[in-house]
């Protein structure tokens, strides 16, 4: 992992850190109101149970007033004394029972003789601890009832208990308060520590990958300085990263579209000096070549008419071959001498009317189909040259499709892209088209498939689209023929 990766890794370690201490103050505060509101409730809950023991005491009281009453109540029943003096242990029994029915209170009755013997016995046995007992004389018998009733005494030592330990001093609540605040810092650290342990791992994945695709545009960025214009960088993602690859690509296309240029350009200036060297050196000898094939001619007084005709005739030839020199160095001239571009403001429409004007003798040849542009718009040419350009397409175009032995016929559109400032001008024939082997030299000087011509055409065409900062491209048109396609700047 490179320095990037390291720096955002330590950046997402700062940022969580910091949100670490920060969330553990909000932590101790959050205990710290926590506990302070626990304390509020204990106290409150500490002042309402103080007045229950009382409450609970009164009611004890009261109980075992009534508990009393129920006992002389069954001791004083005429069936229990007349099984007493009986000593009718069943009847007894059958007494007992009675009572036990008609009092839900009792939980066990039992008559003891006057040398404490239980004789009878009603109830269940239970724990004894957790009953109050009454003892209540049977009449003047001498025997005894004993009475037994389900309480709880230990109820009112339990809630002072219970008051005892919630005191918000005692040792029981400040072991609660340590608890709770141990309970709360460890959840908080176990927590952050995992949440630490992902960012990191997160932080990690994602600063390698970035890392990774900055390390590819940076190499590539080193590639194209060392003059490599064929590099080009993954552009499948849609973030910044993404777009800046997609940006890089575009800078490099450009480059390597300008460096060709200027190679191009290079070229044809090499060759425009070589077209002007040759034009001088042919020019020069053309005269004096006619003056003596004249002079040859004039100067024979002799009646051979087998030689008078051949002497023409090597006039005729040498006429007709020096005509073609002339055209070939006009050819050469031209080509040497291309003005300087001055582009400005013009409509398309006006450069297509000055190119049907200049095609003389061509109008009747084939056929030039234009489609004006709605609405119309201005482009920044030189009107004069980027006439020559259309009109040099033009003838190509005628001449290739007569060679190939059909009617020429020539569709010209243009459209504007506004977003990028550019028009398009386009140019379709139904000429023979140009192999794909042979694309990328059309545009070369001196490079011609034609039967005739100097193949100078379309590298003037090229380097005028150039100069005015376009560009032009040739392919096959998908109905048969070629398709230029020119790029110049709109106005």
């Amino acid at each position: 992992m490179g320095r990037f990766g390291v720096k955002l890794v330590l950046l997402l370690l700062l940022i969580s850190a910091s949100f670490f201490f920060f969330s553990l103050y909000l932590v101790d505060s959050t205990v710290q109101v926590s506990t302070a509101t626990l304390r509020g409730y204990i106290r409150e809950l500490e002042t309402e149970l103080r007045t229950v023991p009382p409450v609970y005491r009164e009611l004890f009281r009261t109980q075992k007033k009534r508990y009393d009453i129920i006992a002389d109540s069954v001791a004083e029943l005429p069936l229990l004394t007349h099984a007493v003096w009986n000593r009718d242990p069943e009847e007894m029994r059958q007494a007992l029972a009675q009572a036990m029915s008609r009092n839900e209170d009792l939980e066990r009755l039992a008559v003891r003789d006057p040398s404490e013997r239980m004789v009878a016995v009603q109830g269940s046995e239970g724990d004894q601890g957790r009953r109050f007992r009454l003892y209540k004389p049977i009449g003047a018998t001498g025997w005894t009832l004993v009475v037994e009733f389900p309480i709880q005494r230990q109820a009112t030592e339990r809630f002072q208990h219970l008051v005892r330990k919630l005191d918000v001093e005692s040792p029981h609540v400040k072991k609660a308060d340590q608890k709770l605040q141990r309970y709360s810092v460890w959840s908080f650290l176990r927590f952050f520590g995992g949440a630490m342990l992902i960012v990191t791992v997160v932080g990690l994945v994602f600063a390698r990958r970035f890392s990774k695709r900055l390390s590819r545009l940076s190499g590539a960025t080193k590639s194209v300085a060392a003059g490599d214009l064929d590099v080009a960088v993954p552009t499948r993602a849609r973030d910044e990263i993404g777009q800046l690859n997609a940006a890089f690509n575009e800078m490099v296309a450009e480059l390597r579209r300008n460096r060709a240029q200027i190679a191009y350009l290079q070229k044809i200036s090499a060759w425009q000096e070589v077209a002007r060297r040759l034009a001088h050196e042919i020019k020069n000898p053309l005269t004096p070549i006619l003056l003596a094939i004249q002079q040859v001619q004039g100067k024979y007084d002799g009646d051979d008419p087998r030689y008078r005709e051949l002497l023409d005739e090597a006039a005729e030839i040498v006429h007709e071959e020096v005509d073609g020199l002339r055209r070939l160095v006009e050819a050469f001239s031209a080509f040497a001498k291309l003005p300087q571009v001055q582009p400005e403001p013009t409509q398309i429409s006006l450069v297509v009317d000055d190119l049907r004007r200049s095609l003389g003798e061509l109008e009747d040849v084939g056929e030039l189909d234009w489609t004006p542009p709605v609405p119309e718009f201005d482009i920044k040419v030189d009107r004069l040259l980027f006439r020559r350009v259309l009109l040099n397409l033009v003838e190509n175009a005628y001449q290739a499709t007569q060679e190939a032995g059909d009617r020429p016929r020539v569709s010209i559109q243009a459209r504007r892209l506004v977003h990028s400032g550019v028009a398009l001008i386009t140019l379709t024939d139904n000429g023979p088209g140009v192999p794909d082997d042979l694309r990328d030299r059309v545009f070369d000087p001196y490079f011609t498939t034609k039967g005739s011509g100097t193949g100078l055409g379309l590298a003037i065409v090229k380097k005028i689209v150039l100069e005015h900062g376009g560009s032009i491209d040739v392919e096959s048109a998908p109905e048969g023929g070629s398709r230029f396609t020119i790029r110049v700047p709109m106005a």
